[in-house]
């Protein structure tokens, strides 16, 4: 079985400083000791409201990626998601 380790971080976002988040980065990296041309990556995510409108959201994140040459050393995997009005 394959084991890689993997360091995430993610970052609350508030665009119209109203003390909610609206938008969420995420980053992913991970070693690579052999050349890797395609990385995969899917998460899943879920946030509430509650303030003016309750509601609740579960979400799925998904990246496909290919390269034909392959990456050494690290991968990282970037993005934002926003939540619109």
């Amino acid at each position: 079985m394959l084991s890689i380790q993997t360091t995430t971080s993610y970052s609350e976002i508030d665009s119209d400083v109203d003390g909610l988040p609206d938008e969420l980065s995420i980053k992913v990296s991970m070693p690579v000791t052999s050349p890797t041309k395609r990385v995969l990556f899917l998460g899943s995510l879920s946030y509430e409201l509650d303030d003016k409108v309750r509601m609740a959201m579960k979400g799925v994140i998904g990246v496909d990626e290919s390269s034909g040459i392959g990456a050494t050393g690290e991968i990282i995997v970037e993005g934002v998601i926003g939540v619109g009005d």
